[in-house]
């Protein structure tokens, strides 16, 4: 490229001497001997002419080299936006991922919680991971297991003291019915005195 810039700013120079020669020869040539300058004009003008076609050759040659530059500029701009392009992509969907995993995790936590606590296990807590919705909901979820619990050991509790109730009452009723027969196998003949009269 410079070798073809640097032909074309010396070509330039050429031309113009060789123009100013020509020129100048035949404003000084005197009137009668303009025919013999002729032929030196000639000459110059074929000098001219090869020097004009180096310099279109040049400058074609060193537009042409621009012209590649500016497509290899282009295809380097484009690989490069590409690049990015494909890279942000990449990051996106590793984010994602990376978020789709910790959600998928964090859920089936949550289901499996679930079905252990339907089963009837109390005492499991899920265990929270993350501090998104996810992770209040499995807060949530430990918390209303919990009050469950409590909820499930004072029935047990009432149920223990019902049970101990009725046996209480059996005990009570059957007592009553001993009693009851014992007082009326007794003679009709007791009396009952009344000592403070």
């Amino acid at each position: 490229e410079s070798a073809y810039l640097q032909g074309v700013k010396n070509g330039y120079p050429v031309l113009k001497e060789i123009f100013s020669s020509v020129t100048g020869m035949l404003e000084n040539a005197p009137e009668g001997e303009l025919e013999s300058y002729l032929e030196t004009v000639r000459t110059s003008w074929s000098r001219i002419e090869i020097q004009s076609r180096a310099l279109v050759s040049g400058i074609n040659a060193l537009s042409e080299l621009l012209q590649q530059d500016e497509n290899n500029a282009i295809q380097r701009r484009d690989t490069a936006i590409f690049t990015i392009l494909g890279l942000f992509a990449l990051f996106l969907a590793g984010i994602y991922l990376f978020s789709y995993r910790r959600m998928l995790r964090a859920i089936n936590n949550l289901h499996t919680g679930t079905e252990v606590v339907g089963a009837g296990n109390l005492d499991y807590r899920i265990p929270v991971t993350t501090k998104d919705e996810v992770g209040d909901l499995s807060r949530a979820f430990n918390r209303m297991t919990a009050n469950l619990q409590d909820v499930t050991a004072s029935k047990a509790q009432l149920e223990q003291e019902m049970a101990e109730r009725k046996v209480a009452e059996e005990a009570l009723r059957e007592s009553e019915e001993k009693f009851s027969r014992i007082f009326h196998q007794l003679p009709d003949a007791v009396t009952i005195v009344d000592v403070a009269t």
